[in-house]
């Protein structure tokens, strides 16, 4: 399994282009490129594989960092402890089964500061992705649902707009923050 581990700055190695895409603060997902182009390709992949709808959002931020980073392949078992620890740190891993948050841990935040160096890389994802969200609606009262879409409610917060593929009527409004 491979992650991205930051290095020391002085370090000569290759850097590469991290981006921090968030809501209002809210981290959805990091991204790595190695030029502009790759990493917006690489945000516009993740957003709309897994937040449909957020880059057509007012209050998107992206930041972006060059840094030093090596890729690193890892023993899975070492890395599985991680996220579960990292993922029940955020406050989701009691509500979602591993099956579906360690892969999505993996692919929206590849880059792993063990150390806690670097604030910037260290924050917690503190947005739901759409994978969840359909988990959270489908152990609710009916399913199946499989179609999200992020929105904005009439206070300004995000939620996920979820419903079936069925074509019913019904919709679900999912919180699209990690409490």
């Amino acid at each position: 399994m491979k992650i991205c581990i930051p290095l020391n700055s002085k370090t000569e190695t290759l850097r590469k282009w991290v981006a921090k895409v968030s809501y209002k603060n809210v981290l959805a997902f990091y991204a790595i490129g190695s030029t502009i182009d790759e990493i917006l390709a690489n945000i516009k992949e993740k957003a709309d594989a897994h937040f449909t709808n957020l880059a057509n959002l007012k209050w998107l931020q992206v930041e972006l960092k060059r840094i030093s980073i090596a890729e690193v392949d890892i023993n899975e078992a070492f890395i599985v402890d991680f996220l579960v620890k990292s993922s029940q740190e955020c406050k989701i891993g009691n509500r979602i089964p591993a099956e579906i948050l360690l892969p999505l841990q993996m692919t929206l935040c590849p880059v792993v500061d063990m150390y806690d160096e670097d604030p910037w890389l260290s924050e917690c994802r503190g947005m739901v992705a759409k994978e969840e969200a359909c988990y959270l609606a489908n152990n609710g009262i009916r399913g199946p649902y499989s179609i999200a879409k992020l929105k904005e409610d009439d206070k300004g917060g995000l939620v996920w707009d979820v419903s079936s593929r069925t074509g019913e009527k019904e919709h679900l409004i999912i919180k699209s923050t990690i409490d």
